[in-house]
């Protein structure tokens, strides 16, 4: 029956739930149903159609409706949907509205299709990502209304109601909001259109210079002489030409007529319909011909067939309903078109076939960098980076070409960094990811490719970073690994079992990587050791191999080791040319992808398969698919089934993961191996769910020890069996042997019972020889069938095979065996069982010692615990441990192979978290060297090794005894660091004669409290530097030692005291430590001296208060009792030392380190900042215990914490070698801090490991001087905010109820009462506020504050009290690179609204609701006050004036001084503006008493002359959105972020009506091109809720988006959400 002429009935079934019926085409009749506005509108055409002959045309007047009414009611799901294709002869910026409407004629939901292009669009949509209320559920019909203009479409393949739409819809510019699943990371093909709205960070230069023209050049002659293929294949010419006839392509109307043009997921090739492959075949056949044989038949097809593809919809800004896996279908109609490159510049066409192939290469994603998470990356690296990179080079202008390269190697660079989680790409051992696994299938190709880019780019600024090569690198060597030479085993296979292997392109990658680089830091000028790889792979003598021989490099020997990848639940045991593939599966890493037409029967493939290959290819080590019983894949444990059981019970995508998470492998100096898995069955149908089993390999050397127990199942129907082996049997050349028998006859069968006593002997047939020790064995050469995994297809084959038969639904069964990999004569003469022994076999533990390598091997399924252990009392389950005892120095592997992944999803960007593993080991060890991934205590004569395991690699260590010389490592360390001078003959000559009798030095006044006998202390370093240096004229000198002991002696003695409580427990024992340590022999010669000085150095720590045991104090105590306790080798005091220490250097509440990374001091009426002075402190005395400590059991886990303070903390506040002094403390106008911390930075690199080194060294960099640093940090515990860019560093002190601003103290910081009040420092030269500045400068107009300008006393701010702001709103919201801050101030009757807003080139702050009641003076806002810097100018009514010295108040638009430029946002606002040769002030005037005051001003610090700033002010690129005590917001429009400050909840409404709402008070910043809200909670434990609702309206459209709100010490951080 034609769904033609019965369309009415169809209509009718279409909107009847209980039958989803559907139409298409228009080839007799008009459905009578269908009705128009004018019954004229309507008719049937030739013209254009997409199915059939005919199409629809409706020919429409202004707001004319085409309806499709129903007798019957429908109710729509979320997944039905519309389908149709749209013609449009004229582009127009309107579009056609479809309306689906009840019985009542309510329209619950509507779309728009635009008219923007030409030609055949489609239109595909579920109701799910339809517009509108969806309040009534019923359809009764739909309707297409007209644009209010007069026109014409032609409608064709109409589809309604379809059952489900398609999930992989595509987006476009018809529907640009269509299908929102589609910008899933995973579906990366169908985000074209929304990468389309990206644009270029990158700014187009006016010109390129000589020299990026040649590399210009040299690229695109690489590129020609890579594509080149000499002359044009006949096939593919003879296959355009056919094509071409089939496609019958005629010109009709505007457009044209043929084989319509459809996606693969669409297309019907029995009614002559097409899809992208077909154009791909005669785009490249014409183009083949055109261009190597000159053709001009084929020259015109080639433009005929460009022309119609566009009109079909192959082109800018189309969908074509879905698009999903495209990139495999057009690749050649790239390259191509890059030999046709002339004549498209030529073509009257061409900006059409630009745009085409620049969309559909999706080289738009590369406009800005890459975005982390992109799922899927083989696909577009295979597919579409050749396009891209081909698109990249036809622009016309050669400055977008360079621009689009740029980009393109800036994404490829950030693709190639490791992906977290189970999404596509390279992981961190060098496995590669497609569709959630380990996919070595898809790998192929992937380098060719990648290999090609770097070809074409090396020696150029285009090639890719080194950090990007070296991890591409590591792919290329995991590769390597696992393929033998070039093939892979069957378990990592994925769906295609027994294909794929690497190809001649994938093999070139190799050299191409060489060639760009030494890698391995080695200084040649390439990387031998990928150059030695590729002589091994290549099997020609290219002129690479040439060149690379010609350099001295030879072929590399094939791989050898064990190698250990995880991320695929993988090992691989490799020596001589042989490879083993251990396979598993878990929690995280899928068993098999089974498709519906593909690896039908590959249920088993990591099932604990062991299977070798002997020889380079899978055939030659004897696996074929034909007569393959896929039940026994060697290694594995299964449940023998039927072919028809064992098809998987899914027709579509099978891919299984465990529920247990312990499979996988692990190494021990990448040499040597294990293999372990909790083997558990799925609950699918065909399964056996309770089918377990733990299941081990142990490899060593050629050997291979496989043990299994536990195994279980309740299959009463099909025996369990283990597979020793499957492989080919060729009759007449091939023999087994059995217990010395040899046996080559087909249909041969025996089974025969091992046992320890009698074991069972086997060798295969490719010099593999199996001893079986425990279990029933049965082999067999035999002559199997088998079905084709793809069709089912049966195959036969002969093969010969061994397994071990568990029975029948076995209980508890256990196997053991080993397998020798081609031994030689010598080794089988050997005793092959007595080279191991199995020291515990169960369901807890698999345990084995090796004689021949002397390594314990351990998989331990349960915990472990021991008493006859040689080595371990306790070991956690799921472990993974193996260690060799070389003469008493353990070399010790520790691994959980579980990835620890949170999200167990198909795939998923969560990373892999840290397990930390507790291991007790019998006695007392320490690791030879530092390893950030390990930790070490003792106690009661145990070491406890804990060990961090992440992404599922071994972590190796080296434990040597420990032995107590810990004290004396110790001491000789303090020793060399104390002795750190030699004094002249005449200093130590004038101490000797100042000194009296009684040992005072008698220039020193010791009845002074305030401190200064402290030089006493000082006095005794240099005596007794003077006395021990061996180049000192004094060394050993009798005289100067007595008088070093008479000296001390008096200050032991007279125990001096003063005033203030901290000379006596911090500087005098600490300072006095270093003498003593130094003299510590030569006092000790007196007992009584000796004991005493003891107790006096001891006495602080003894006796300080609790208060004084925490931050820079705390640190600094111990410290000055720390001599004391090695001299004494005091080791209950040192363990006490060790914990406290500990506790300092863990993130504190209050004084410390606080979780966001800086230092806060002195906060008993509030967190303090505290950095340069008490911080600096804290680091040096925490720091001198780590170093000294170092590799002791007294040494302190605190190195990380020091290490994140300063780079998430610390460096953050210098710029230009300036600290900001809001990290100052009382100290404010001490100014040069840059270079002791930069010294306390050093050591701390020299204490770290690489990679936290490098790290370091960045930080390094920035404190001493370097302003590369660039970001944006809120730091909430302290209500401060930090924005950088490389030409400036501004930022924002706020106080609040929790914190205080600057304190005084001691005589300092008496005029700080201001200085946290909203302060915001700028730093451009970095010479601002240094000098004399802070002596000189007026203390009530701090940068950025808001204060009144009276004469009275200012509160002193002692010891922070009265430092605090009376309202608990202070913070701000971050995301790394912008942010936004704000403050209710409210201090001294004066109450105001403050905020900034900080974007790349400037930042804007805004006040609102200042208020000062009772205030007797004039307010101002200060927009800064800092040393003079050249000329001031600004603008006012029109005019540039200048002012040189002496004040001025005026209105004016903006103010320049030195490159500082201010813009007023607020007309009528008046500024003071004051300068003198020393000092530049600039103040907005409130006036007095005001109410309801506000300012509003935009700096930025770049602005070089007053023509700039009047041309910056012609165009700002900000808009304020609102200013008010409720809400401040301010829109970057270039860059398309909002901040704002929201007081309250509420609402703001921006200009083009989209709305942000919040129910809770909070500082928001919205990306809108990234999609991301980014909020955070400035009233921080004050008042946090749990969860904030931002709500975000857009385009009518209604999205709430649920925060959840950090807590505790994190109150206050921000967070993010994407939508």
């Amino acid at each position: 029956m034609s769904p033609k002429n019965y369309l009415l009935f169809l209509i009718t079934l279409c909107f009847c739930s209980s039958a989803l019926a559907q139409f298409k085409g228009f080839e007799k009749d008009i459905p009578q149903n269908i009705k128009s506005s004018n019954k004229h509108e309507l008719s049937l055409s030739s013209l254009y159609y997409k199915e059939g002959n005919q199409s629809l045309l409706w020919d429409f007047s202004p707001n004319g409706i085409l309806d499709f009414p129903s007798d019957s009611v429908f109710t729509p799901n979320g997944n039905n949907g519309i389908t149709l294709w749209i013609y449009n002869e004229e582009p127009q910026q309107d579009s056609l509205r479809f309306e689906f409407y009840s019985t009542k004629g309510d329209i619950s939901f509507h779309f728009g299709f635009r008219l923007y292009a030409t030609g055949w669009r489609a239109c595909w949509i579920s109701f799910n990502h339809m517009q509108g209320n969806n309040k009534t559920k019923e359809v009764a019909g739909y309707r297409i209304v007209a644009p209010s203009r007069k026109g014409r479409v032609f409608l064709d393949r109409l589809t309604f109601p379809i059952k489900k739409i398609n999930d992989r819809t595509t987006p476009d510019l018809q529907m640009p909001t269509n299908n929102s699943l589609s910008y899933r990371d995973l579906w990366h093909w169908c985000r074209v259109w929304q990468w389309e709205q990206y644009t270029y960070d990158i700014p187009l230069a006016k010109s390129l210079n000589t020299n990026e023209k040649k590399e210009l050049k040299d690229i695109e002659q690489r590129l020609t002489q890579a594509l080149d293929i000499a002359k044009a294949p006949k096939q593919a010419v003879r296959q355009a030409y056919s094509t071409f006839r089939k496609a019958n392509i005629q010109h009709s109307g505007k457009g044209f007529i043929g084989a319509p043009v459809v996606a693969p997921d669409e297309v019907n090739r029995r009614n002559g319909e097409i899809s992208w492959n077909d154009l791909e075949t005669m785009l490249a056949g014409f183009a083949y011909d055109a261009y190597y044989n000159h053709s001009k038949t084929s020259l015109k097809h080639y433009f005929t067939v460009w022309d119609y593809a566009i009109d079909q919809g192959f082109a800018y800004g189309s969908g074509m309903g879905t698009n999903h896996h495209y990139g495999y279908q057009i690749r050649k109609i790239y390259t191509t078109s890059w030999l046709m490159r002339d004549a498209i510049w030529k073509s009257p066409n061409r900006d059409k076939i630009l745009s085409t192939l620049i969309f559909w290469s999706a080289l738009q994603e590369t406009r800005i960098p890459f975005q982390y998470g992109r799922d899927e990356l083989l696909d577009s690296w295979h597919t579409l980076l050749i396009p891209r990179t081909i698109s990249a080079l036809m622009f016309i202008n050669e400055t977008e070409r360079a621009r689009a390269l740029k980009g393109l190697s800036r994404w490829i660079s950030g693709s190639l960094q490791y992906t977290p989680g189970t999404i596509g790409g390279i992981k961190i051992d060098g496995t590669t990811f497609h569709h959630g696994g380990f996919y070595p299938a898809y790998t192929t190709g992937v380098f060719a490719m990648i290999g090609k880019f770097i070809e074409l780019t090396t020696h150029t600024q285009y090639l890719p970073t080194l950090e990007a090569r070296q991890t591409l690198k590591s792919a290329f060597l995991a590769m390597r690994n696992y393929s033998n030479k070039y093939e892979w085993g069957i378990g990592i296979s994925g769906r295609h079992p027994f294909k794929g292997s690497m190809k001649k392109d994938d093999v070139e990658g190799f050299a191409s990587l060489a060639l760009s680089g030494d890698l391995s830091d080695e200084g040649y000028p390439f990387d031998r050791h990928l150059a030695a790889d590729y002589l091994r792979l290549c099997d020609k003598n290219t002129p690479k191999a040439r060149y690379f021989k010609s350099q001295g490099v030879q072929a590399a020997k094939a791989p050898e080791g064990f190698f250990v990848y995880n991320y695929g639940a993988t090992g691989i045991f490799r020596r001589n040319n042989w490879m083993v593939t251990l396979k598993g599966y878990n929690t995280d890493v899928w068993s098999s992808e089974i498709y519906k037409k593909d690896n039908r029967y590959g249920r088993y493939q990591s099932y604990g398969s062991v299977q070798i290959m002997g020889q380079p290819s899978r055939t030659a080590s004897g696996y074929d698919e034909k007569g393959w019983d896929w039940n026994r894949l060697p290694g594995t444990t299964t449940i023998h089934l039927p072919f028809k059981l064992l098809d998987s019970p899914l027709s579509e995508t099978t891919m299984a993961h465990s529920k247990e998470n312990f499979a996988g492998s692990s190494s021990l100096e990448n040499k040597n191996g294990m293999f372990a898995i909790k083997l558990m069955e799925r609950n699918f149908k065909n399964f056996t769910p309770d089918f377990v089993a733990r299941k081990s390999v142990f490899c060593f050397g050629n050997r291979m020890i496989c043990l299994g127990s536990g195994i279980n199942n309740s299959n009463h129907c099909y025996p369990t069996e283990t597979t020793l082996f499957q492989s080919t049997f060729h009759k007449g050349r091939n023999s087994i042997n059995v217990n010395g028998n040899y046996l080559e006859k087909v249909g041969w069968k025996q089974e025969l019972i091992s046992s320890e006593a009698h074991p069972v002997y086997i060798s295969d047939s490719y010099n593999n020889h199996y001893f079986v020790k425990e279990g029933k064995v049965k082999i067999q050469i035999a002559e199997q069938k088998s079905r084709h995994e793809k069709t089912r297809a049966i195959t036969k084959g002969i093969f010969a095979s061994s397994w071990i038969d568990h029975g029948k639904a076995p209980q508890n069964a256990n196997y053991e065996y080993m397998v020798w990999i081609q031994p030689d004569a010598e080794e089988l003469a050997n005793k092959p069982l007595e080279s191991y022994k199995v020291l515990q076999h169960d369901n807890n533990a698999h345990i084995v010692y090796d004689r021949l390598t002397n390594i314990t091997a351990y998989a331990l399924f349960e915990p472990f615990e021991s008493e006859t252990d040689k080595l371990f009392r306790n070991i956690p389950a799921e472990t993974m441990l193996m260690y060799r005892n070389d003469n008493n120095r353990i070399i010790l592997s520790v691994c959980d192979p579980s990835l620890n992944i949170s999200e167990k999803a198909y795939t998923t960007k969560e990373p892999s978290r840290i397990i930390k593993k507790e291991l007790k080991l019998k006695g007392l060890w320490k690791e030879l060297e530092d390893n950030k991934q390990t930790e070490i205590f003792y106690k009661d004569n145990y070491t406890f090794l804990i060990v961090n395991c992440q992404h599922g690699q071994p972590i190796e260590t080296i434990l040597i005894p420990y032995q107590n010389s810990d004290f004396e490592t110790i001491y000789n360390r303090m020793y060399e660091k104390c002795l750190d001078r030699n004094p002249s003959k005449e200093t130590i000559g004038r101490l000797m004669k100042s000194l009296s009798p009684e040992g005072a030095f008698v220039t020193l006044n010791y009845r002074a409290t305030d401190g200064s006998p402290r030089k006493h202390v000082q006095n005794l370093i240099t005596l007794a530097c003077a006395y021990q240096h061996p180049e000192n004229t004094f060394y050993h000198d009798k005289t100067l030692k007595e008088s070093y002991l008479k000296a001390l002696r008096f200050w032991i003695d007279t125990n001096h005291q003063a005033k203030n409580w901290w000379y006596r427990y911090i500087p005098y024992p600490k300072e006095l430590s270093t003498s003593v340590v130094l003299m510590s022999r030569e006092i000790n010669e007196n007992p009584e001296l000796f004991d005493k000085t003891i107790k006096y150095l001891r006495w602080s720590y003894e006796n300080a208060a609790p208060s004084h045991m925490t931050g820079a104090n705390g640190a600094d105590i111990i410290m000055g009792s720390f001599a004391a306790s090695i001299l004494t080798k005091n080791e209950s005091q040192m363990e006490d030392f060790k914990e406290r220490m500990t506790q300092l250097l863990t993130i504190q509440p209050s004084e410390g380190i606080q979780p966001d990374y800086l230092f806060g001091q002195h906060c008993g009426h509030g967190r303090q900042l505290y950095f340069t002075s008490y911080g600096k402190e804290f680091v040096n005395s925490t720091l001198a215990y780590l170093e000294l400590c170092k590799d002791t059991r007294f040494q302190s886990p605190g190195l990380e914490l020091l290490q994140r303070l300063f780079t998430d903390g610390v460096q953050w506040i210098f710029y230009n070698k300036q600290h900001d002094p809001n990290n100052a403390g009382r100290f404010i106008s001490s100014s040069q801090y840059s270079s002791a911390i930069k010294v306390l930075a050093e050591r701390i690199c020299k204490l770290s490991n690489s990679d936290a080194r490098n790290n370091m060294k960045q930080a390094l960099q920035h404190i001493g001087g370097d302003n590369s640093l660039t970001g944006n940090r809120m730091f909430w515990r302290f209500d401060y905010m930090v924005h950088r860019r490389n030409n400036y560093m501004t930022s924002s002190r706020m106080t609040s109820t929790r914190t205080v601003g600057n304190e005084a103290g001691n005589g300092d910081g008496e005029f700080n009462y201001y200085a946290s009040n909203g302060v915001n420092y700028l730093f451009v030269t970095g010479h601002e506020y240094d000098g004399n500045f802070f002596k000189i400068f007026n203390n009530r107009q701090y940068p950025g504050i808001t204060a009144e300008q009276d004469n009275a006393p200012l509160p002193i701010p002692d010891w922070g009290e009265g430092g605090n702001n009376g309202n608990c709103f202070a913070g701000g919201v971050s995301d790394s690179l912008y942010g936004t801050c704000g403050m209710i101030l409210d201090r001294r009757g004066l109450q105001a609204h403050k905020a900034w807003f900080y974007f790349d080139e400037e930042f804007v702050c805004l006040g609102a609701g200042i208020c000062n009641a009772k205030g007797k003076a004039e307010v101002f806002t200060t927009l800064n006050q800092c040393n003079r810097d050249g000329k001031v100018q600004y603008m006012t009514n029109g005019k540039k004036q200048t002012l040189k010295n002496g004040s001025i108040q005026t209105v004016a638009d903006w103010i320049l001084h030195g490159q500082t430029a201010y813009f007023n946002l607020l007309p009528q606002t008046e500024y003071k503006i004051t300068c003198d040769t020393a000092l530049f002030s600039l103040n907005a005037n409130h006036g007095i008493r005001p109410q309801q005051g506000k300012y509003a001003y935009m700096v930025h610090p770049s602005i070089p002359t007053t023509s700039a700033a009047a041309k910056y002010a012609a165009k700002l690129p900000i808009k304020v959105l609102a200013n008010t005590e409720k809400i401040q917001a301010v829109r970057h429009e270039k860059l398309r972020i909002t901040e704002i400050i929201f007081y309250q909840p509420g609402e703001l409404k921006l200009e083009n009506g989209d709305i942000l709402a919040t129910d809770t008070p909070c500082a928001l910043l919205w990306k809108e091109k990234e999609k991301r809200i980014h909020i955070a909670n400035p009233r921080c434990e004050s008042e946090n809720p749990e969860k904030t609702t931002i709500t975000l309206i857009q385009n009518g459209q209604s999205k709430q988006i649920l925060l959840e709100m950090p807590q505790k010490e994190e109150a206050g951080k921000s967070c993010t959400a994407s939508y």
